[in-house]
């Protein structure tokens, strides 16, 4: 969409999420159960080996994860979150420095690039939920996001967190630590606060 290189880049992925959240009731809960499935697809089965082969298409599902989860926060947290979310969309004409590989081995760089995001809102390194004060967390107005869906991407967040132990060396931990990420905020989204992912 917005011609930064990567798929999903980050300003398209504000762009998609506040298009979501702007959505009346109904419409804004099918994109984002649509948008769920879609993850969940991704691994599914054999599109697994795709992921762990290449680094490209593994960094994607992490930006899809990095996404979706964010639209469960947007969804549940209300106008307030939208509102920093379209004030980010505002700010997002930046240029962030790229991280160079060093020694040319392929393995961990230590750094972050541009198109490894873990939050849609101003500070997209944290995957940490902005919050004003005494203004109530996302989890303040559960059950807007229906159960089926949490379900699933609950289910595709444990995956990629398995899966992102093997593509590890091969992304630089891209998904490993976007699905820890995501799979630390799932015992919120939950009533019964039980973890169910791998142990």
């Amino acid at each position: 969409l917005s011609g930064d290189g990567a798929p999903l880049s980050l300003r398209d992925a504000r762009l998609l999420a506040l298009a979501v959240c702007r959505s009346p009731g109904p419409c804004r809960d099918r994109a984002l159960a649509r948008l769920v499935d879609v993850l969940s697809a991704a691994f599914a089965g054999g599109n697994r080996d795709a992921l762990a082969a290449d680094a490209q298409t593994s960094g994607l599902a992490a930006r899809a994860i990095v996404t979706c989860v964010c639209l469960v926060d947007l969804v549940r947290g209300g106008d307030g979150l939208e509102s920093k979310l379209a004030s980010s969309l505002a700010s997002s004409n930046y240029s962030v420095p790229r991280l160079r590989a060093q020694g040319g081995g392929g393995g961990w760089t230590g750094g972050i690039e541009r198109d490894s995001y873990q939050s849609l809102f101003e500070r997209w390194t944290s995957p940490n939920v902005p919050c004003d004060g005494d203004a109530p967390p996302p989890s303040a107005a559960d059950g807007v996001v229906s159960p089926a869906t949490l379900t699933k991407l609950s289910a595709a967040v444990r995956s990629a967190l398995v899966l992102g132990f093997e593509t590890s060396v091969s992304d630089s931990g891209r998904l490993l630590f976007t699905s820890w990420n995501a799979a630390a905020k799932l015992d919120a989204w939950t009533s019964s606060g039980a973890w169910g992912g791998p142990t």
